[in-house]
């Protein structure tokens, strides 16, 4: 008899311990999903984090790059003009200067060429371009000429940041 009584608290026992098991399993299963789902959340903010600190270190390049054109003014537009396309008449009409950020300027000019090789205007864009500070192409009309082939008209639009 005191056998089948052992026999009778080793089962309970066990099955106590079997409930318990499988209620501790269940519960860790739920927990589980729940912290995949905030270890996920933690590394889409890592991944977001290193996004913005490379955007940061690429803004950082620019600026060092324009803070290197402090002091120094961008190149004449006129000047350009008449030295990469002799030949034509260039017409520069500076539209206006807005402030910027921390000391600069944001100029806008107009440059209208009448009669003027079409090839080279690129050579002129190209020239605006590679000055430092450099003039940014913003919008480009061009007019074939009915009297000469190859030639028209051209305006460009261009703006820079410079310092004051």
């Amino acid at each position: 008899m005191k056998a089948n009584r052992n026999l009778a608290v080793l089962i309970a026992t066990a099955t106590v311990a079997a409930v318990v098991g499988l209620l501790m399993t269940t519960t860790s299963i739920a927990d589980a999903s729940e912290h995949i789902q905030r270890m996920q959340r933690k590394a889409d903010h890592i991944r977001t984090l290193r996004d913005y600190e490379e955007t940061s270190r690429s803004r950082k390049a620019q600026q060092a790059i324009v803070e290197g054109f402090r002091g120094r003014p961008g190149p004449s537009l006129p000047a350009l003009a008449r030295e990469i396309i002799p030949e034509a008449n260039a017409e520069v009409r500076e539209r206006k200067s807005t402030p910027a950020m921390n000391g600069w300027v944001l100029r806008q000019a107009d440059v209208s060429l009448s009669e003027v090789p079409m090839l080279r205007v690129a050579d002129l864009i190209e020239a605006a371009e590679a000055g430092r500070p450099p003039w940014r192409l913003t919008s480009c009309t061009m007019r074939a000429s009915p009297q000469t082939e190859g030639h028209g008209q051209v305006t460009l639009s261009f703006e820079l940041l410079e310092p004051k």
